[in-house]
C-alpha cells in the first residue's frame, strides 16, 4: 500500500506535537505513531474528523472532571463549527462547544469546560455564577481576557484565513517556490512550500535566519519549509514571511 508524501503538518496540544499528515487509501483518518494517515480520496475531511474527535475527547474529559468538582451531572455534550461562541449550556444541562477550542491553548480549552459547567449550577452571570467559575478555574481572568483580546471564534477564523490567503498568494505568484498541497487541500494552520531549485533550499533558509524568521525548515519526511501560522501568530509575521520570498525572487531570480 503505497502513500502519499506528507503535505502538512497538525500540531496538537498540550505539548505542540508536530504530526505529518500523510494521504493514504483508507476508510476513517486514523494515527499511527509519528503520523496521521488521512483518506487519500479526502484528506481535508479525514483530518478535520479527527481533529474534531480530538476535541470532543479533551472537552468531554474537563466538562466531568468540573461536573464532579461542583457536584452536578451535564446533559448531552455536543460539538458545532460555531460562529459566534465558544460554548453554551441549555437549561436542561446539554453543553455545546466549538469544536476549534482544540486549536486554542489549552487552558482556554479548560476555562470553556469550566464556565459551561459553572451554568449546570447558575444559569446565569451573577455574581454566584462567577464564583462557581471562580472554584472550578481560579485564573478564570487571565483566560477571560485571551478570548477578548482574540475577538471571540468569527475574528479569530477571519485572521487565520487572512494570514493563509497572504502566505498561499506569495507561493502561488513567485516562480522560485511551490506548495506541496494540493489548493483544495492546503492548511490554514501549515503552509508547505518548497524551492523550484533544490540549491536554494539552504540559502532560503539563510534569508530566512537573517529576517528573524526560525523554524521555517519543513520536516524532515518531507523537506522544503512550513510556515506554522497559529492563532497567536499576528498577520505581520506572515508579511515578513512572504517579503523576504519576493527579496528572495529579486536576488536569485
Amino acid at each position: 500500500m503505497s502513500a502519499r508524501s506528507a503535505a502538512c503538518c497538525l500540531w496538537l496540544r498540550p505539548n505542540r506535537t508536530r504530526l505529518p499528515v500523510v494521504s493514504q487509501h483508507f476508510a476513517a483518518a486514523r494515527r499511527d505513531g509519528a503520523h496521521l494517515f488521512v483518506p487519500q480520496s479526502k484528506p481535508v475531511a479525514g483530518a478535520l474528523a479527527y481533529l474534531k474527535l480530538q476535541s470532543r475527547d479533551k472537552l468531554a474529559e474537563r466538562v466531568g472532571f468540573h461536573a464532579r468538582a461542583l457536584g452536578r451531572t451535564p446533559g448531552k455534550l455536543t460539538l458545532r463549527d460555531t460562529r459566534s461562541r465558544w460554548g453554551s449550556c441549555t437549561p436542561s444541562g446539554d453543553l455545546m462547544f466549538s469544536w476549534r477550542l482544540i486549536m486554542a491553548p489549552t487552558r482556554i480549552l479548560d476555562y470553556v469546560a469550566a464556565h459551561e459547567v459553572a451554568h449546570l449550577a447558575q444559569m446565569n452571570h451573577s455574581a454566584a455564577f462567577w464564583a462557581e467559575v471562580n472554584r472550578l478555574f481560579p485564573a478564570h481572568l487571565e483566560a477571560r481576557r485571551w478570548l477578548k483580546a482574540e475577538g471571540g471564534v468569527k475574528a479569530m477564523q477571519q485572521r487565520n484565513a487572512a494570514k493563509a490567503d497572504c502566505i498561499y498568494s506569495e507561493i502561488d505568484r513567485n516562480p522560485l517556490f511551490k506548495g506541496f498541497a494540493e489548493t483544495g487541500s492546503r492548511s490554514v494552520m501549515n503552509a508547505t512550500f518548497t524551492a523550484q531549485d533544490e540549491s536554494h533550499t539552504p540559502l532560503f533558509l539563510e534569508a530566512c535566519a537573517a529576517a528573524g524568521i526560525n523554524g521555517i525548515k519543513g520536516h524532515r519526511s518531507v523537506g522544503g519549509f512550513r510556515a506554522s501560522m497559529y492563532n497567536a501568530l499576528p498577520l505581520s509575521s506572515v508579511k515578513v514571511l512572504a517579503e523576504v520570498m519576493q527579496e528572495f525572487e529579486r536576488t536569485h531570480g
